[in-house]
């Protein structure tokens, strides 16, 4: 009886096993995925799940920019997958209203439901006019600044002039993190606005000092990360760093074991550093994914037509590496490509790209509210680590992005790390 079964059960899997076959040696591009009978996509998907990003970015970049993933047939997924710049730009920008975060975003997110990340229509232009108050006012940046001084001098060196002393491995992706909590927490001067002096429900005033925090601590702690990393395996880039700091630092009156800690104020515009973040945010931007709904039926600048209540997925990572914008070494931490000549020779500018193409602060009427802050606590916080201490990546190879809402590290960022002389 067994046996009987288990020979209808063979037959009738024969006929998916041929079709997997055929398709399999059919397939021109072995870079596509391959969708199959029943089950659609999703096994190509799930076989490379562990590495998600860097699959999307070869299928992409094997279709043109865009690729249209498809689920089992009883399931009716369907996601239009794009990095094309006129594409983000037409979707971001040009047909604005038409691409919103959704409904099911804002159950995804659960608690932020309702504030601005996941907000639309007049509910998100309320609020994002409310904190742009709030993050415009000089107050607050000059608060932060000065709670991410003590933060440096009182905290983060003593702690790694400790581990230097220890000689011990420590993961830095946890300390960058904890340093930014305590910057955000440690704040005695909170701005009252931007609780929008309780005009609304308490669970939503709860859930935008939620989101207040979160759209601090774990952008900031994932960009300070991998730009700590880039750093360190890449040492030209550091020299260059230090090279940009020393006359900062030979005009500072330095304490007497000759630590330097930056102010933002000081190392928000210097040129090379910036070079040096935005090309790691190129590399591993903050948000490696974003997620648009379609409200009515739309022809995108690529040619594919979207429908009203479809979903498409915009892969940013896959963006900063796109060889027609980054040229042939996209996939190189190379800061220069930033950087051009100006025409006196006197030094170097910060090339412009736009936002359309290099997405790490978004685009269009969602651009990032914090980028001005973000870049001035950052760039200090870097100079800091890379006047002051020499930063050994253990184990480099195994550093990679994990699959989450924010680009964090998938094996910790575990480091060594040990003083340094000003004449290294």
């Amino acid at each position: 009886m067994a046996l009987s079964f288990l020979l209808q059960l063979l037959l009738l899997a024969l006929p998916l096993l041929l079709v997997f076959l055929i398709k399999c040696r059919r397939s021109s591009n072995p870079l596509l995925p391959t969708e199959l009978p029943i089950v659609g996509m999703l096994p190509s998907l799930i076989a490379n799940w562990n590495n998600l990003h860097d699959y999307a970015a070869a299928f992409l970049s094997a279709s043109g920019h865009n690729f249209e993933v498809r689920g089992p047939p009883a399931t009716s997924v369907r996601y239009l997958v794009t990095c094309s710049p006129a594409n983000v730009r037409h979707i971001f920008t040009t047909n604005f209203a038409n691409y919103v975060k959704g409904e099911e975003l804002a159950a995804v997110l659960g608690l932020l439901d309702g504030t601005i990340v996941t907000a639309d229509g007049e509910s998100w232009r309320r609020q994002r006019d409310t904190i742009h108050r709030v993050l415009t006012r000089p107050r607050l940046l000059a608060t932060l600044s000065r709670c991410c001084r003590d933060e440096m001098a009182g905290g983060l060196v003593p702690l790694l002039s400790h581990m230097t002393n220890a000689r011990a491995a420590f993961d830095m992706e946890d300390l960058l993190g904890r340093l930014v909590l305590d910057i955000i927490v440690d704040n005695p001067n909170p701005d009252p606005d931007f609780l929008n002096r309780g005009r609304e429900p308490t669970d939503f005033l709860i859930r935008t000092f939620i989101n207040f925090m979160v759209a601090m601590h774990d952008p900031m702690g994932s960009a300070l990360s991998w730009l700590i990393y880039n750093l360190a395996t890449h040492p030209h880039a550091m020299l260059a760093i230090r090279e940009e700091l020393a006359p900062i630092a030979a005009a500072r009156r330095k304490s007497a074991r000759g630590v330097v800690v930056f102010e933002p104020d000081e190392t928000k515009d210097l040129v090379y550093q910036r070079a040096a973040m935005f090309e790691s945010l190129r590399l591993y931007p903050i948000a490696p994914m974003e997620r648009k709904e379609v409200l009515a039926d739309d022809l995108l600048p690529s040619g594919h037509k979207v429908r009203a209540g479809s979903t498409i997925l915009i892969s940013t990572y896959s963006m900063g590496r796109l060889e027609e914008v980054w040229g042939e070494d996209c996939r190189e931490y190379r800061p220069e490509r930033w950087l051009s000549s100006n025409a006196d020779g006197s030094g170097h500018t910060l090339r412009h790209v736009p936002s359309h193409e290099f997405v790490a602060f978004n685009t269009g009427p969602r651009a990032c509210l914090g980028k001005n802050i973000s870049v001035a606590l950052v760039t200090s916080i870097v100079a800091t680590v890379a006047w002051n201490f020499d930063v050994e990546v253990l184990h480099s190879n195994t550093v990679k992005p994990k699959l989450s809402v924010i680009l964090q590290m998938k094996n910790r960022l575990m480091a060594k790390v040990k003083r340094r002389s000003e004449g290294d």
